[in-house]
């Protein structure tokens, strides 16, 4: 944890001065006389310095939506926008902007967990002592409690701490984390894996659901699970599962209720397919055997075992001290314990005389909660254009704080420098150099702070789900997520290539702008000794990289709005503790935020808006306004008789008229190609040379390899002369899977199938393209050769 200064964060609260707390990039940008500062040159290092250390200061406590650190930083934001002199959007009566939620959760009068050991009695304190898993089964359960060591049982690598277990109809407690978790040599591959190891992969072992589904087959009916001290590397978050979702229409229920029952039967009709062919498996195996009497396989004490779906598990996370009160009996300390059981001790060994009674009951009626978004108001000078808006946005929440430490003097706040105070600042800087610049854009501007984005994007779903915006009046959206680390790596353009002309209006905005910047594809990044002669403090590196769906763009984006992301990545503190503020380059933010500011500039100002461009993956084409604009080769467009320019007049029974369907409700030809339905084909006709063409267009199902992917190092590359366009590292090949059964091997690196590259960006891609039941080649690398093989795509099994 790291806390201001009680006068540095005073001097922050005046917005006078800046505070340093560590050790990064010293702020170079130079003071300038703040009257005859305008427009792009109010963005300075050290004013987004000074905003990130505020909003990712302990006093903001995590910024959690709904909690009062995320209201705190609402209000920064609100009054920061009202002193750059916006005001709230048309309509609005306030910049803080409520929408509807829904939040799930548990029952707190019906849900609680009490322990009898050898100190007694005690009834835990939820939210503090204990919590229930999100996954845990509704129910009730009065049992004693078996310690099963951490819980695994791994055939693959012969380790079961449930041998000789007697669990069934008790609570089990286990570890968390697994044996060896830290040791880079332990089975259970807690650190790095050895560079082409082919041994199975064992970390999903360690996962809490895993443990939760090995204890309920083994009989178990509740799980109890502590941290070890020796594995210990966060405090443990105790907090109460809250779900939150936006609200559904009664449209959208009968919808959902629908493909839930639909999902089901197939569910269902799978498992008795199995079921079939395993009983036919079992009768041919069993003919001319004595049937065995009174003794079915599937029956435990007297009555048959229930299907595992209708089994149930009550599941809570414990704190240490309750962990250490039930291993009283013991006479071992938890550390003790653990260091034992690594050492070899059998779960069996260790008698607990613990006894647990505990209830879960999921809130089935969620309630309606309230979120708050911050939207600031820039009116356009053009009349004719001010009705249509450029957004640029980010979110201000973060992850909250897990209370109290289970680790004497670690942190318990998840600060959020990065994530996202950086791209907060960056929206901040950028409202107030457009409302500083002496004439207005040409098209209103809004700047928003979303919230509830760490939840699953709420804040931006419900702004154009539930309003106050209309994004057919939305000419472009610019969102800034993570924009403050990773100095040695180019920034991330997603979107970019989504839109017309975003990616040429972006560079001429940053030359504009006096930033020098390359814009590159991903396998230009590799390209040895590219910016030999480039200094790395006066240029950006901005990767042209596949669009991504996991920010607030997305809403956006889906609204078929053209927009752009900028991301400098993912490390090591992503999500986690030590996300602090003394961790960002802020001479670089500044650099890409002055680039956004030319790109909305000139957006704005434009004559005339970007047109959004779909690019339809499984067809390998591009759709602009119903126009046919890019297909690559050896593509399903291509084998269909797709040709540029081509443009669509009619899908199946839908009529085409300017790009978009002739429907109550209009759909763009990019959409309805974008909507049809795997395993189906739709009839499509197309204007050529001003006649009319006929042809099919057929999506097949995603075909299915049956891996999980491990980690592909720089070294592997370098090693094995791997370009960044190719490149999977098989972690584990699933049992009776396409991959398998060709004769892929774990720690296989793929490079190529059916003759293209793929890398972790673009398998998935491939697969859909190449569809299941198709034969293709299958290139990987293998003990240093690369060899090549048959393989024959399945179908994606039904979960």
């Amino acid at each position: 944890m790291r806390r201001l200064l009680p006068s540095c964060l005073a001097s922050l609260l005046a917005a006078s001065v800046s505070c340093t707390t560590g050790t990064s990039k010293e702020v170079t940008t130079a003071a300038t006389d703040p009257a005859a500062t305008t427009g792009a040159q109010t963005i300075t290092a050290r004013d987004l310095r000074r905003h990130v250390e505020l909003l990712a200061s302990d006093a903001y406590e995590g910024r959690e939506t709904l909690q009062p650190g995320y209201e705190k930083a609402a209000e920064y934001i609100a009054s920061e926008f009202a002193r750059y002199g916006l005001t709230p959007m048309p309509g609005q009566d306030s910049m803080v902007v409520p929408y509807k939620l829904w939040q799930q959760g548990f029952e707190t009068k019906k849900t609680h967990l009490s322990l009898t050991s050898k100190a007694g009695t005690k009834q835990l304190a939820l939210g503090h002592q204990a919590a229930p898993f999100g996954f845990s089964d509704d129910g009730s359960l009065d049992a004693d409690v078996v310690f099963a060591g951490y819980g695994i049982t791994a055939k693959e690598a012969s380790y079961d701490d449930y041998s000789g277990l007697d669990v069934k109809g008790k609570w089990v407690l286990v570890l968390r984390h697994a044996p060896g978790y830290r040791d880079p040599n332990s089975q259970f591959f807690g650190g790095k894996r050895e560079h082409g190891s082919s041994s199975p992969d064992l970390r999903g072992h360690s996962a809490f659901r895993s443990k939760a589904l090995n204890a309920q087959s083994h009989g178990a009916k509740g799980m109890l699970l502590v941290s070890g001290p020796v594995t210990a590397e966060v405090a443990d978050d105790l907090r109460m599962p809250s779900g939150l979702s936006i609200p559904l229409t009664a449209e959208e229920t009968h919808e959902y209720e629908a493909k839930l029952k639909e999902r089901h039967e197939r569910i269902k009709a799978a498992r008795e397919k199995r079921a079939a062919l395993a009983a036919g498996k079992s009768k041919g195996k069993a003919r001319g055997k004595k049937p065995t009497r009174g003794k079915d396989p599937s029956a435990r004490g007297g009555k048959a075992a229930l299907p595992q779906e209708e089994q149930t598990l009550l599941a809570f996370h414990i704190s240490s001290e309750v962990g250490t009160e039930l291993i009283a009996k013991t006479g071992k300390s938890l550390r003790e314990l653990q260091v034992a059981v690594d050492e070899g001790l059998k779960a069996k060994d260790v008698e607990l005389d613990s006894h647990a009674s505990g209830a879960v009951l999921a809130r089935k009626t969620p309630l309606t909660v309230t979120g708050k978004n911050v939207i600031a108001y820039l009116e356009g000078s053009d009349s004719a254009l001010r009705n249509e808006f450029v957004v640029v946005g980010g979110h201000f929440d973060h992850l909250g704080t897990t209370g109290v430490s289970n680790i004497e003097g670690k942190d318990t706040i998840y600060n959020g420098a990065d994530d996202n105070a950086s791209g907060t600042a960056g929206v901040l800087e950028l409202a107030q150099a457009f409302a500083s610049a002496p004439t207005a854009p040409r098209r209103s501007m809004l700047f928003i702070g979303f919230s509830g984005e760490e939840r699953g994007l709420l804040g931006s779903r419900a702004l154009v789900k539930q309003g106050p915006l209309d994004t057919s009046n939305v000419a472009f959206m610019l969102n800034l997520d993570m924009i403050g680390r990773n100095d040695g790596n180019p920034v991330e353009f997603v979107g970019g290539d989504r839109a017309t002309d975003i990616l040429a209006i972006a560079e001429r905005a940053a030359k504009r702008m006096g930033v020098r910047v390359a814009f590159l594809s991903g396998e230009e990044t590799k390209a040895q000794g590219a910016f030999a002669d480039s200094d790395s403090e006066s240029e950006l590196r901005f990767l042209k990289g596949p669009y991504t769906a996991n920010s607030d763009h997305h809403a956006f984006f889906k609204k078929e709005v053209p927009s752009a992301f900028f991301f400098t990545g993912l490390h090591d503190d992503y999500h986690g503790l030590e996300d602090h503020a003394d961790k960002l380059d802020y001479p670089r933010m500044e650099r890409i935020v002055r680039v956004g500011y030319g790109l909305a500039e000139d957006v704005a100002n434009a004559p005339t808006r970007p047109s959004f461009i779909h690019k339809l993956d499984w067809l390998g084409a591009s759709v602009n306004a119903g126009t046919i604009r890019a297909i690559e080769a050896d593509s399903r467009a291509t084998l269909a008789g797709l040709k540029l320019g081509d443009r669509i007049a009619k899908i199946g029974s839908l009529m085409i008229e300017n790009g978009r369907t002739k429907e109550p409700v209009a759909r763009s030809a990019g959409r309805v190609l974008a909507d049809l339905a795997p395993g189906t084909a739709v009839a499509v006709d197309v204007v050529r040379d001003g006649k009319s063409t006929s042809l099919t267009l057929e999506r097949a199902k995603r075909g299915y390899l049956g891996i999980r992917p491990g980690r592909l190092s720089d070294e592997d590359r370098q090693r094995h002369s791997i370009d960044a366009s190719e490149g999977v590292r098989i972690g584990q090949a699933v049992e009776d899977a396409p991959a398998s059964k060709s004769g892929l091997k774990n720690g296989d690196i793929i490079t190529k199938l059916g003759g293209h590259s793929v890398n972790g960006s673009t398998l998935m891609q491939r697969l859909s393209r190449i569809g299941s039941g198709e034969t293709i080649t299958v290139q990987v690398i293998r003990d240093g050769k690369r060899i090549e093989m048959p393989l024959t795509l399945g179908e994606p099994p039904i979960r």
